[in-house]
């Protein structure tokens, strides 16, 4: 009984580690989202970009491979800079014959922002009502203390993003071969670590 009752408390303590490690990333809840895996089929959606150009992800396949980003908003420093690194580095990814689209639950004023720090080289989608979020398992909905955290820089998350209730993207970077099936995903919830350019290309290198 004594060891019974010693593996109950072990295991209800890593579940608070656990819990506490997902709410230091604004995760609302014990469990975070796990995301699509590799040889999964990409979910097909149709979202339009800073442009005000729809973009059919089924037809942009047909073109050829497809790096696809998900990322924050403006008012991340870590999605800012990663997108920018990528942006210093997509005439690689384009050589391979690939497209790269970022995706972002924020409004046009936040995605505006992040396109004119990337020279408008990569197409920024609004993720409406979080669809595409929701088609890559990758949404999950902020705690109160990381929202008071984001209000600090004059925004509500929220509004910014146009919802109800504030949901967030785990920062996700997908490269989809021209079938439609994922070769590669890099899926963190700690926002600080991203995928490499490096990591993008060898995956095509390795098809």
């Amino acid at each position: 009984m004594k060891q019974l009752i010693v593996a109950i408390l072990v295991l209800v303590g890593t579940s608070e580690v656990f819990s506490q490690g997902f709410e230091r990333f604004g995760m609302k809840g014990d469990t975070a989202p796990s995301g699509i895996t590799v040889g999964s089929k990409a979910p097909n959606f149709i979202a339009i970009d800073q442009f005000d150009n729809p973009v059919e992800l089924a037809s942009e396949l047909k073109k050829g491979p497809v790096v696809l980003i998900f990322y924050r908003g403006a008012w991340c420093p870590y999605c800012v800079r990663y997108l920018q690194n990528v942006t210093d580095s997509i005439s690689f990814i384009q050589e391979v014959g690939a497209s790269v689209y970022a995706v972002t639950p924020q409004l046009s004023e936040g995605i505006s922002a992040v396109s004119d720090k990337t020279d408008g080289q990569i197409p920024i989608l609004h993720d409406q009502n979080g669809d595409i979020m929701n088609m890559y398992d990758g949404s999950f909905e902020v705690t109160e203390k990381y929202q008071e955290r984001v209000a600090s820089k004059k925004m509500n998350l929220a509004e910014s993003n146009g919802q109800e209730v504030a949901a967030l993207p785990v920062p996700a970077t997908y490269v989809i071969d021209a079938s439609g099936v994922i070769l590669y995903r890099h899926f963190d919830v700690d926002y600080k670590k991203r995928a490499t350019v490096a990591a993008i290309i060898h995956a095509f290198e390795s098809e």
